[in-house]
């Protein structure tokens, strides 16, 4: 009679287990289909100090690819629509749909990085964006001595960063030094030295490219020297943009001192332009431009 009983117990209790296994597995089945949660996030958009205006973009990538998009209304974003960086669905390791918990979430606005944060699944964050509209660049700023600047929100050792520091319409104030780079000028905005061209040099750092490279319309680059694009075809200055101005520049000792190609309704005045290995100033394919002044 024991013995029976025993055995009932023990069949019981191996049945009791099989269940739980069962239900443990279908559980964690279940958990597994579930889809990962995104991270919300939403705040305040300043450009230089006022509130951005409606529309502007706004970006959060991961790794550099792109997982979302907003634009601004009145000076916020993600308040009244669901600006929710998506999670990625590790079942399927082949196609990355957004973020893990750890991963970094970098913000843009207007195209300039401003600010990341840390992916954590299933949470809203206020996050506050804001980036200059005017930067101050200068050889000798470093980290904690940037001349009551913000390091690397407001103040840059190089050119380049200080474009790609600020949106369209921004300002770079370039202080007197020797900048060893070759720019790319991918945006329309003011470049413009502190203390003009004898004390502002922009050497490339590459001879086989231009020192600067302007792509974008509506740009004015004014008060450098400009050397160094000392290698067929490359100038001091390639322009193939509309409605820039080049002026009280002096671009020597390159191959070519200004470049035009297929560029149109620009103003090239008061420069120097000599000592280069071929022209002064080349223009190609390009119209209506007013060049006037130049010392050749």
């Amino acid at each position: 009679m024991n013995k029976m009983r025993l055995r009932e117990k023990t069949t019981a209790t191996l049945l009791i287990a099989i269940f739980m296994i069962s239900m443990l597995t279908a559980f964690v089945s279940v958990q597994a289909d579930l889809p990962p949660l995104p991270h919300g996030f939403y705040g305040d958009v300043m450009i230089g100090g006022v509130a951005a205006p409606d529309g502007t973009l706004v970006e959060a990538k991961i790794d550099g690819v792109t997982y979302l998009t907003t634009t601004t209304s009145e000076g916020k974003y993600g308040y009244d629509s669901n600006f929710h960086v998506p999670g990625d669905d590790l079942t399927t390791p082949e196609v990355v749909e957004g973020g893990v918990n750890g991963d970094t979430v970098d913000f843009y606005v207007g195209g300039v990085r401003t600010a990341d944060c840390t992916f954590e699944g299933g949470q809203m964050t206020e996050l506050d964006l804001s980036i200059p509209i005017e930067v101050w660049i200068d050889d000798g700023y470093i980290h904690g001595s940037c001349g009551g600047h913000i390091w690397n929100y407001d103040a840059f050792a190089t050119i380049q960063e200080g474009i790609d520091g600020v949106p369209v319409g921004g300002t770079v104030h370039v202080a007197a030094g020797t900048y060893t780079e070759n720019v790319d000028v991918n945006k329309s905005l003011t470049i413009r030295s502190e203390n003009g061209p004898n004390y502002t040099i922009v050497q490339a750092a590459n001879s086989f490219d231009h020192v600067f490279a302007v792509t974008a319309n509506n740009v004015t680059i004014n008060g450098f020297t400009i050397i160094g694009a000392n290698v067929f075809p490359n100038a001091g200055i390639y322009l193939h943009a509309y409605n820039t101005k080049i002026e009280n520049n002096n671009a020597s000792y390159n191959f070519y001192g200004v470049y035009m190609l297929s560029s149109h309704n620009n103003v090239i005045a008061y420069n120097t332009v000599s000592s280069n290995k071929r022209n002064g100033i080349n223009v190609r394919g390009s119209n209506n431009n007013m060049i006037t002044y130049n010392n050749v």
